[in-house]
């Protein structure tokens, strides 16, 4: 997926800022991103992964994940760990 510009992705100040305030304190580790799809999970972890890389030098690794209401405890960790 090619990066997003920051100057395009508007709207998800909100969740933007959420993300990288849950970040700031983990200098390792990884993240996962879970939700429907077509919602932008991967258009905001591409843009946050941006500002923290521009701020920090640091570039956190993210799996993002599409569930559904059907989505199961087992059938989520299986995707998360294939």
């Amino acid at each position: 997926v090619s990066p997003l510009s920051l100057e395009l992705f508007t709207g998800r100040e909100a969740d933007r800022t959420r993300l990288r305030e849950f970040l700031l304190p983990y200098p390792t580790g990884m993240t996962i991103v879970q939700g429907p799809p077509g919602v932008g999970k991967t258009s905001l972890v591409n843009v946050v992964q941006q500002e923290l890389f521009a701020a920090a030098r640091r570039f956190p690794l993210f799996d993002v994940v599409e569930t559904t209401e059907d989505t199961t405890r087992e059938s989520f960790l299986l995707a998360v760990l294939s």
